[in-house]
């Protein structure tokens, strides 16, 4: 008796001992935090995101109601929002950067004036600059820093229908024309900057038609075309750009042609292309790329068929997709930047409810989360550029980056449960068979 009691014991301990474990396998394993960032109104449906020294995320925004450029950051009390641009509709193309002290930049287009300005914290208050104004320009920006701190902007000329670039040098703007042709080139436009300080352009050529690749070494820029899809084909919409370590380029885009994502690189002195997802409609309404620190990269992107937010990571020998947020109609234009951790933050519309949300990976046991706030302040008047950028960061709390507002991954604890409740029926079972026998046996 005194064996069997043990038995049963040792087993119920296992099992509980298991159970614990998977308990703690489930707080452990990869779980997408998903939040809403900013709901009042129709907001996000164009982000931009940066990640301060801290991994706390800052997110610049157009806020379709209203009209205004706006910008939101995580703070130990939550989101905390203002408006930085509210003069006319400004705000419908934009980009953010963040320096190497962690001072945000943006650039933004005018579309009341039809003007490219820009706008960057000063360490204290937020000032705003028309970097161009010669015709419609501004539509497609990217914005990029260099180890100066200085910002390097890549737009669209609508009125030209030609690719621009603006560089400030500490004391002034220079603007170029850098491609032109039949159509539109620059309908779509992402800039990098290397370690040499040579900036780098991924674009779309012709409106629906090639990617092509621009860099300048010097004061010479060269051109090339990545993918074409030749007279009847459309390849290269949506282009994301992003640098590795090693100043290797990397492109994430859409060929419309046949509804696919791609993903293109520079090896071995020639561009090599691949499609990383065909199944269905996807890569439309925008693609994000980062590098992680390995120099595997990352893609965030919208499928249009199944109205899902997806990314899509090289694991060293191919591709592999995720579905990372599937309530409602969500994922447009995505926007994504990668922590010290090579963990992806993603800002994203959700056009079910017209919000702007905000998700990462998250690899430790979530906790509780304060509820977003959203403070508005007012917006700055514009200013003239100063004769240095900012050397000071906005102040940021050292906190912990956002947590989840739900759980998202049961499947281990479901499991665990399982198990511990059919160990028990099981002992139950086998304790009232050996009291059946016993009792028979009297």
């Amino acid at each position: 008796m005194r064996l069997t009691r043990k038995f049963y014991a040792l087993v119920f301990a296992l099992t509980l001992l298991i159970y614990c474990f998977l308990i703690i396998e489930s707080g452990a394993s990869l779980a997408w935090n998903i939040q809403i960032v900013d709901s009042t109104g129709d907001v996000g449906n164009i982000s931009s995101i940066g990640l301060g020294s801290n991994s706390n995320p800052q997110i610049c925004y157009y806020d379709q109601t209203k009209g205004d450029l706006k910008y939101v950051k995580w703070t130990s009390s939550g989101w905390e929002a203002q408006t930085l641009d509210s003069t006319g509709d400004v705000g419908s193309y934009l980009s953010l950067a963040l320096d190497s002290v962690g001072n945000p930049h943006v650039s933004y287009f005018d579309q009341t004036n039809g003007d490219l300005k820009y706008a960057w914290y000063d360490g204290a208050n937020w000032k705003t600059q028309t970097i161009d104004s010669e015709g419609t320009v501004g539509w497609f920006n990217s914005i990029a820093i260099d180890s100066s701190n200085n910002p390097h902007i890549s737009y669209f000329d609508y009125s030209k229908k030609a690719l621009k670039y603006a560089e400030y040098d500490g004391i002034s703007w220079t603007i170029q024309t850098v491609d032109y042709g039949q159509g539109t080139t620059g309908y779509g436009t992402s800039i990098a900057i290397d370690s040499n300080g040579n900036p780098h352009i991924g674009l779309n050529y012709n409106y629906q038609g090639d990617l092509r690749y621009a860099t300048r070494t010097g004061s010479v820029w060269a051109i090339q075309t990545v993918d074409t899809g030749g007279a009847t084909d459309a390849v290269g919409r949506y282009p994301s750009l992003a640098l590795d370590k090693n100043n290797i380029p990397h492109l994430s885009y859409y060929d419309s042609s046949n509804d696919d994502l791609k993903y293109a690189t520079f090896v071995d002195s020639m561009w090599s292309v691949q499609t990383v997802d065909s199944a269905g409609n996807v890569g439309g309404y925008g693609t994000s790329i980062a590098v992680g620190s390995a120099g595997n990269p990352l893609i965030s992107y919208f499928d249009q068929t199944n109205g899902n937010l997806k990314i899509a990571n090289w694991t060293g020998s191919s591709w592999s997709t995720q579905v990372v947020d599937s309530s409602g109609d969500v994922g447009y234009y995505p926007s994504m930047a990668i922590d010290h951790s090579n963990n992806p933050h993603i800002s994203y519309y959700d056009a079910t409810n017209k919000d702007l949300k905000y998700t990462q990976i998250l690899l430790s046991s979530p906790s509780s989360s304060p509820a977003p706030t959203l403070n508005p302040t007012p917006t700055p008047s514009p200013s003239q550029l100063p004769t240095d950028l900012p050397s000071q960061a906005p102040s940021e709390e050292p906190t912990t980056s956002p947590e989840p507002v739900t759980a998202q991954n049961l499947t281990w604890l479901i499991i665990g449960f399982a198990i511990l409740v059919v160990t028990i029926i099981l002992a139950g079972a086998l304790l009232a068979i050996r009291k059946a026998k016993k009792k028979k046996a009297q």
